[in-house]
């Protein structure tokens, strides 16, 4: 523990670290306490290299002087509404792969500032916004900029994991998660050891939705 321990107290612009909380695929992540009296989680990378900053105020204080913070045509704000429109609008190209098959935007990025604040501006013009994993949601915790080549071979594991069934994906374990989209919402129908039990689930889950018997 001794190397996650070593942040605690330390000051990152309006954070002070409190106490560390888990390892993920983003690394060390560490509760933070900040200046206006909120909470809030943050990486041990985002932290050290300035990152993040705040819980969000700090870009919400900048997002009132201006509303759409000057980044409107930014890689960014570009690459958040994409993210946006290829979840929640069925008629995105694409969107059979995102938003049909239950992939989901975290509440939190449902403000672009507080996107900003988690992910920080893209390294550079060939840095895209990619999931680590491409059968999770779109969350800090599974997001990155990354370039084309670490895309690909993202891409590569991704359709090893794709399904012929409608919300359906595999997990790492083998097995297959079945979710279905509910008023724009994901709704997690569980873990089936085969592709056709997980089929049925969203098969049934649909018919109570749409009122068949």
């Amino acid at each position: 523990m001794g190397t996650t321990q070593n942040l605690i107290g330390k000051r990152f612009d309006r954070l002070l670290v409190k106490e560390y909380v888990e390892t993920t695929r983003q690394g060390y992540i560490y509760l933070c306490v900040c200046d206006c009296g909120n909470e809030t989680k943050a990486d041990r990378y985002r932290l050290t290299k300035g990152i993040r900053k705040s819980c969000g105020c700090k870009m919400r204080e900048i997002g009132k002087r201006s509303a759409t913070h000057g980044k409107t045509k930014t890689k960014e704000h570009i690459s958040w509404v994409h993210m946006r429109q290829r979840c929640n609008n069925p008629n995105t190209v694409g969107w059979e792969n995102y938003g049909g098959r239950g992939i989901t935007i975290c509440e939190r990025w449902s403000d672009f500032s507080l996107f900003l604040e988690d992910m920080g501006v893209a390294p550079s013009t060939n840095h895209t916004l990619d999931r680590i994993d491409v059968n999770e949601h779109y969350t800090p915790e599974n997001c990155r900029w990354a370039d084309k080549s670490v895309q690909a071979r993202n891409t590569r594991g991704k359709k090893s994991r794709q399904s012929k069934y409608k919300g359906l994906t595999k997990a790492k374990s083998g097995k297959w998660v079945a979710r279905i989209n509910v008023d724009g919402k994901s709704r997690y129908l569980g873990v089936f050891s085969s592709e056709e039990d997980a089929a049925q689930a969203y098969q049934d889950e649909l018919k109570l939705i749409e009122g068949f018997n």
